[in-house]
């Protein structure tokens, strides 16, 4: 700490410069916590209506005074004058995050984010094996297959815990979605300093909102930084997983550069995801279009779409990038939407980092810890009230519920801004659904887009594609040198097309009937022992929060399992079907009185019969507590 104090202080005047170019809240927080201090903090939290930058107003000469604090008190820190405390009691720090979002943090949240700041660095989240023998811990082998953010992750954790592994991976490179998506616009709709490890921070984010290539760079250097290169087999897919009751391990079968190979593992890990296959409609014509056509998760390198006319077919997460990315160098840009999305604003999406925040945020102690715990808030659970239905609410067509009416009023007014007055683009670009009935986008110029002379927006879908061009709904023809698709990922046939077999010869595919997954806590199912699934069933998110988030949930809850199998002695490990029906039976009633089961509207969300397989209907803090506990009743250990 004192060594820290002493780098940012090292110069005073660039310090105070350079603390100038970040927020004040983030500051008074680590003044507070430093100092013991309240009084600056207490008077910055009268300005705050939320953990958003913009929705911080705070006097510049408060923040100016707030500023010069903080270099008094780290110069004091360097010189050994003053001596923050050690260690804080959950009830101050609860004190000074309620200050710092300006209302009362339940004490639920307080403890979960005092693990998430994880201010005496390792990782709070890590199960401890020092009371397991080596040559237990070496005792079950783990396949995991898959390396983006949740094998890695993984990964990072079973080599601190001495366990042996292997991460089987179908590319050349780890980062997965982060490899794959080389679209144009491509970049994450969550705020970097909060989409990524609590363990591993990053203070030198160039954007708020990440780019793909500093995203993919970010897994790229966590996987070095790990050790985690030499336990990965690339250009190596598993095709599929054979359980072996009497011998107690799987067989994989792998398909490899070199042709096909069988190896067995005690434990497996998928860690596929839910987004890893493209959903490409086999439209009538497809084969015989001249030109190029491809689904955004398979951008091909060489494709140069400058002065073409291009067809692009969705409205969803990657369209809303590619978009804006390609309007102003296509010749003509024709967007096919079957229904529109909800997109929000925000102030941030297109900020970077200035060298004075890399600066501060690097070096100021704590600094990065409160400006995440305050990204945190604002972009976790704090809508999540706002997605429930109301019984009584009069406008159940429009809207859920008060609050839910209020964001659709801010959206709607957004569009209309945006359109310039146009009624009929307006008409054509607002949904009739609630607000998060599909997944909530952020605005990345969609709507001015939307007003370029060389964009058109048909609110059909398509039927057919021929030698020149694309085939609408209503039977128009579209022509055109180029088709995107941007029309999602087949998200509800999880795992597919690889094939697990459980005990008794059950195939995973037809326990769930195709696309109607389930898992105990999205992690694990009856009659596969010693079978892990990262980012399952009823994970996704879609409210608000980040995958890395979830992710360091589902390593805890699977470390935890693995301890507990080396402390019993155990061969294998399985959830008890009474246990998966009950939790998948409140998952189902908690998704019946939430925005993503509207009547009247399509989502990637839901299976053939309706029913939610990919998103979570908890709050972060349910899920955090649900993975953070492991009873061993809910378990049959052999």
């Amino acid at each position: 700490m004192r060594e820290q104090a002493g780098n940012a202080i090292a110069e005073p005047a660039r310090l105070l410069a350079a603390l100038a170019a970040i927020e004040p809240v983030p500051q008074a927080l680590v003044l507070a916590h430093l100092t013991g201090d309240d009084r600056l903090l207490t008077q910055v939290s009268g300005h705050v209506a939320g953990g958003w930058s913009f929705e911080q107003d705070v006097p510049p000469a408060l923040a100016q005074e707030v500023s010069q604090a903080l270099v008094t008190a780290l110069s004091g820190i360097a010189e050994g004058s003053l001596m923050p405390p050690s260690t804080l009691d959950p009830e101050r720090f609860a004190e000074i995050m309620s200050a710092g979002i300006n209302a009362p943090l339940p004490p639920d949240y307080a403890a979960m984010m005092l693990e998430e700041l994880n201010l005496t660095g390792g990782d709070q989240r890590s199960v401890d094996f020092s009371d397991i023998a080596a040559d237990a811990r070496a005792g079950h082998d783990v396949a995991i297959i898959g390396a983006g953010l949740s094998g890695l992750a993984l990964g990072a954790k079973l080599l601190e815990a001495g366990i042996p592994f292997v991460i089987y991976e179908k590319n050349h490179e780890v980062g997965g979605t982060w490899f794959e998506n080389r679209y144009v616009g491509a970049a994450v709709d969550i705020p970097s300093h909060f989409y990524s490890y609590a363990f591993h921070r990053k203070p030198d984010w160039s954007h708020h909102f990440a780019k793909r290539d500093e995203i993919f760079g970010y897994l790229r250097a966590f996987a070095e930084d790990h050790g985690l290169l030499d336990h990965i087999r690339f250009g190596t897919s598993v095709e599929a997983a054979d359980y072996d009751a009497e011998a107690g391990q799987w067989t994989l079968r792998l398909r490899q550069d070199g042709g096909a190979q069988e190896v067995t593992h005690r434990i497996v890990a998928s860690a596929v995801g839910q987004l890893n296959r493209p959903n490409v409609p086999d439209f009538p014509g497809l084969d015989s279009f001249e030109g190029p056509a491809f689904h955004t998760a398979q951008w091909p390198e060489a494709v140069d779409l400058d002065g073409k006319r291009v067809a692009l077919v969705g409205t969803g997460a990657s369209a809303i990038q590619v978009g804006p990315g390609i309007a102003d160098k296509v010749a003509a840009l024709t967007v096919f939407q079957r229904s529109p999305n909800w997109a929000a604003p925000n102030p941030n999406y297109f900020r970077t980092f200035s060298e004075d925040e890399h600066f501060v945020l690097a070096n100021v102690p704590y600094l990065i810890h409160w400006y995440r715990f305050l990204l945190f808030w604002a972009s976790g659970d704090t809508l999540h009230a706002s997605l429930q239905k109301d019984p009584d609410w009069p406008h159940p067509d429009r809207s859920l519920n008060a609050d839910n009416e209020k964001m659709r009023v801010r959206l709607e007014a957004h569009i209309r801004a945006e359109l310039d007055g146009d009624e009929a683009l307006i008409a054509k670009a607002t949904p009739s659904y609630p607000p998060y009935g599909k997944r909530m986008l952020r605005d990345n110029r969609w709507y001015r887009m939307l007003r370029r002379d060389n964009v058109e927006l048909v609110d059909r879908g398509l039927k057919a594609v021929d030698r020149t061009g694309v085939i609408d709904e209503a039977g128009e023809h579209h022509a055109c040198d180029a088709i995107i698709f941007s029309t999602g990922f087949k998200a509800a046939e999880m795992l597919a097309p690889m094939e697990v077999t459980g005990e008794g010869g059950a195939q995973l595919r037809e326990v769930w009937q195709g696309d109607d997954a389930r898992a105990y806590l999205g992690l694990t199912v009856p009659g596969f022992p010693n079978f892990f699934i990262m980012y399952g069933p009823n994970t996704n998110l879609a409210h608000g929060g980040s995958l890395f988030f979830h992710a360091e949930c589902q390593v805890r809850h699977v470390m935890m399992l693995l301890h507990e199998m080396k402390a019993r002695g155990a061969a294998t490990v399985s959830v008890r079907p009474e246990t998966f029906d009950a939790y998948n039976q409140r998952v189902d009633a908690a998704h019946d009185n939430m925005v993503w089961t509207h009547g009247g509207m399509r989502n990637w969300y839901r299976n053939s019969k309706g029913r939610v397989v990919t998103n979570s209907p908890w709050r972060l803090v349910d899920y955090w507590k649900m993975t953070g506990e492991m009873d061993p009743r809910h378990y049959i250990w052999r």
